[in-house]
């Protein structure tokens, strides 16, 4: 019985190995293979990184107006060896503000004026929120 095992055991070795090779990967991987950001084990490679932020967040409520007013800092550590030429931030709460496009109704009574952004601060320079100035 070992001599039928044997060969087959040997064949199916074979097989697996050459076969393994020519199986179609998708291009990110390769190219993560050939960046060295990841590792032919999934796991992350020598040149792996990751981008992170810190955000300190202050926030005050006025419950008579129903106005939400703070401020935020948020620290952005960019890993990559990429340069950002842009950064995006989101305003969820604008959903609220009068005339926004939204797929539900929402009563009267929540509608706002939207976030307001009173003042932007870059690497300590202060940028224009002025549309025009842009």
């Amino acid at each position: 019985m070992k001599l039928y095992i044997t060969p087959v055991l040997i064949f199916i070795f074979a097989f697996s190995v050459s076969f393994g090779s020519d199986l179609k990967k998708p291009k990110e991987i390769k190219k993560a293979y050939t960046n060295q950001t990841r590792s032919y084990d999934g796991k992350p490679g020598i040149n792996y990184w990751q981008n992170c932020s810190e955000y300190n967040i202050k926030a005050e409520i006025e419950p008579k107006t129903r106005l939400l007013s703070g401020s935020e800092k948020i620290v952005y550590y960019n890993n990559s060896p990429d340069t950002l030429k842009s950064i995006v931030l989101k305003l969820y709460q604008d959903m609220y503000k009068k005339g926004a496009a939204r797929n539900t109704e929402l009563n009267p009574e929540t509608v706002t004026e939207g976030v307001k952004i009173s003042k932007l601060i870059v690497d300590g320079n202060k940028l224009s929120l002025n549309v025009d100035d842009n």
